[in-house]
């Protein structure tokens, strides 16, 4: 060990070469500091207290950390692969951002040491809930703390998976934000006026920047996703809080997936006592549907349709039950690994984009709670049966589809269950169908897959999931048009008599727009040719009885 203030510190060959300087060198100790944190490494790991980085275009006195000016080196001047954070403020903001320029993996400090708060809240939390129990008798100290020391492990494993989970979604919000950088930019701005914040603070890339790196084919970068993040989350859990609670047995579900199992066995109904219950199980779902959907989710949906976010957390919950979304995401994220990661990524954007359109569709039906749990079991069992109900053209495409995905990594039956959950809004407006007109739920989806075959609506809405926008309105206007096609399909399909959907074709007279659709997707879509086949079809299709909230069926 040698001090800090060490003048010469006579170095051993193997430091020698490993510092890149020559046999026999003599370093000042601050001299072997800044040797150290210039070293060409995979993963360069700051555990020390204080800033021993910053911007080039930052001074010593901005960064505000006087102790270190000596030692102190630029963004720019770093050659490691990986930084990361165990100590707060290692880096400052603008050097975040000009090691991610140069290419640099990083996330932000909070998000690098957030298993040691975690940990810390789980153990508070699991004291808060026993506290009760022990004054009254019902618990002793010692069955406490020996539970403790029982669930330790399991703990543990919570908080790393919390870990992964919030990982898996920056890399995930950094990987999408390069196909649609203006959805993120949007969601910026939305967090910056509501939360509010300034975005310096971060470093964090204005519009205009944002609009740059779009055209270089770049996005955001991870410590700006692991901002927008983490404020994202706070939003959602601040306007959680601030209205409603949310329903009953939501939040006792959440709640329970927070305790370990021994826990939930000791503690039996003492559990709804808790005096952080709405906190923990908010804090939850926030957790659950950002670190899956996306830092981008609630500004989105609220964005499109102007409802609470805890309508909009309510359906989002509900289409995963009906989609068994849960247990596919586990058996995705089991399959983790460096040559499967790309795959995974674009599994989840599957999974999610199928969230994200079942959501819009069950808040267009009213309220979120009038869903009944019998249709998350009908809705799965659909789903699994999906291929025998397809015609032939789409059973193609879906094993097509799936076998991509198992070329690359999965397996193939969790790659066939990941497509299939695309075909979910589908299914949701069957089995509504079907209880508004007697009709087996099947039939109707059935229908549902030989219009949007014959119409061309599901090849138009793969092709606009891989448009790349070049303004900030574009992505919203696509995805509104998206919905909108979904909106004109369901009315397609009310109007069919008996099974007859040719004869649907000829009586609307929706040929030449059936053909206008084919010469789309052929030709390339764009959304101006997307907003001439919506006209065609407002000005062409009968009124949906009841209508859906946010959808018109004529123009004026």
């Amino acid at each position: 060990m040698w001090p800090r203030d060490a003048k010469a510190i006579e170095l051993a060959p193997a430091a020698c070469e490993l510092l890149g300087v020559p046999a026999g060198a003599q370093l000042s100790g601050e001299e072997v500091i800044r040797k150290i944190l210039l070293l060409q490494v995979d993963l360069m790991w700051m555990g020390g207290i204080g800033t021993y980085i910053k911007g080039k275009d930052e001074s010593h006195a901005e960064v505000g950390d006087k102790a270190n000016d000596s030692v102190r080196v630029d963004a720019h001047q770093l050659r490691c692969r990986v930084l990361a954070e165990g100590a707060n403020l290692a880096i400052t903001d603008r050097g975040r951002a000009e090691f991610a320029r140069m290419g640099g993996q990083n996330y932000t400090s909070f998000l690098d040491n957030s298993g040691g708060v975690d940990i810390s809240d789980h153990e508070v939390n699991i004291k808060i809930l026993f506290a009760p129990l022990l004054a009254s008798g019902t618990v002793t100290l010692e069955r406490r703390n020996e539970l403790l020391s029982q669930c330790k492990e399991q703990v543990c494993e919570m908080v790393l998976a919390n870990n992964r989970s919030q990982s898996r979604m920056v890399s995930y919000d950094a990987r999408r934000s390069r196909k649609d950088v203006y959805r993120y930019s949007r969601a910026l701005s939305y967090l910056i006026a509501e939360v509010p914040f300034n975005p310096d603070v971060f470093g964090l890339p204005t519009e205009d920047e944002l609009a740059t790196r779009a055209r270089k084919g770049g996005g955001l970068y991870k410590c700006d996703a692991s901002a927008l993040g983490a404020y994202a989350k706070m939003l959602a859990y601040r306007q959680l809080m601030m209205g409603d609670a949310l329903p009953e047995n939501l939040m006792d579900r959440m709640l329970r997936a927070y305790f370990p199992p021994a826990i939930l066995d000791e503690v039996g109904d003492a559990l709804g006592d808790h005096l952080l219950r709405r906190e923990l199980a908010t804090t939850m779902t926030v957790n659950r549907i950002i670190d899956n959907a996306g830092a981008t989710f609630f500004a989105e949906v609220i964005t499109g349709t102007r409802r609470s976010p805890a309508e909009i957390a309510w359906a989002y919950v509900h289409a995963a039950d009906a989609g068994n979304v849960d247990a596919l995401q586990a058996e995705l994220y089991a399959c983790e690994d460096k040559h499967r990661q790309e795959v995974i990524y674009e599994a989840m954007e599957a999974l999610q984009s199928a969230l994200e359109e079942a959501t819009y569709y069950l808040l267009d039906h009213g309220t979120p709670a009038s869903f009944e749990a019998s249709t998350v079991t009908r809705a799965q069992a659909i789903l699994e049966a999906v291929e025998e109900i397809l015609p032939k053209s789409q059973a193609a495409t879906l094993a097509r589809r799936s076998g991509a995905l198992t070329s690359r990594g999965l397996p193939e039956p969790l790659a066939r269950r990941v497509v299939r959950v695309e075909y979910l809004t589908s299914v949701l407006e069957s089995i509504r169908m079907a209880d508004e007109t007697g009709r087996n739920p099947d039939e109707i989806m059935r229908l549902h897959l030989e219009v949007a075959s014959e119409m061309h609506i599901h090849t138009l809405q793969e092709a606009i999931s891989r448009l790349v926008f070049d303004s900030p309105w574009e992505g919203l206007a696509a995805s509104a048009l998206s919905r909108q096609l979904t909106f004109h399909l369901h009315k397609m399909v009310r109007s069919v008599e008996g099974d007859d959907v040719p004869g649907m074709i000829r009586r609307l007279r929706l040929e030449d727009v059936r053909r206008q659709g084919l010469r789309s997707v052929e030709a390339g879509v764009t959304i101006a040719a997307l907003v001439m086949y919506d006209h065609h079809l407002r000005r062409l299709l009968p009124a949906m009885p009841g209508g859906y909230r946010g959808y018109t069926d004529t123009f004026g």
